[in-house]
């Protein structure tokens, strides 16, 4: 049996940008691109902050669509406990935060998605190409190092983040 087509395994903003790039390059070719999420709607309780070049001169230059922007960061102040380490204050915005959920649930309309688990092993002799682009918290009980930081924003500047590690 040939394999053919494309499967992604993982509809996050890796998975979703790689499959919207690969479609617009590929429906001329005739590939089938299928994409895998063990979700209908993308829920993420962190890492809604993404650096700025991403948001004003990638996305646009991939062709997708712009994440809407909730706050630009233009100063942050880095402390360990109680003690501040280091304060930042950039000429210019560096970092957005942004609504993740929309944007990646946005990036989803008009794929070929298909919900529910799978093991990307386990495609391999259906698809030509698999991408595993699940992310880190895919490991299945794997040891994955992970940095913990907590943002925080007490209302006062709505442009200033607060990091404080634990």
């Amino acid at each position: 049996m040939k394999k053919t087509g494309i499967a992604i395994v993982g509809a996050g903003v890796a998975g979703s940008v790689l499959a919207r790039l690969l479609s617009a390059r590929t429906s001329e070719a005739g590939q089938n691109i299928t994409i895998y999420d063990i979700s209908r709607s993308y829920v993420k309780p962190c890492g809604e902050v993404v650096p700025a070049r991403l948001v004003d001169s990638i996305v646009p230059s991939l062709g997708i669509p712009r994440p809407r922007v909730l706050n630009s960061i233009r100063r942050f102040v880095l402390s360990v406990g109680s003690e501040t380490v280091r304060e930042y204050k950039p000429r210019s915005v560096i970092w957005y935060s942004i609504d993740k959920s929309g944007w990646v649930n946005s990036l989803r309309n008009g794929l070929n998605v298909v919900y529910k688990g799978v093991n990307p092993a386990k495609l391999a002799n259906r698809y030509g190409v698999v991408v595993d682009a699940r992310g880190p918290f895919s490991s299945r009980g794997r040891k994955i190092v992970v940095w913990r930081a907590y943002a925080e924003n007490p209302g006062l500047e709505r442009d200033m983040v607060y990091i404080i590690m634990s």
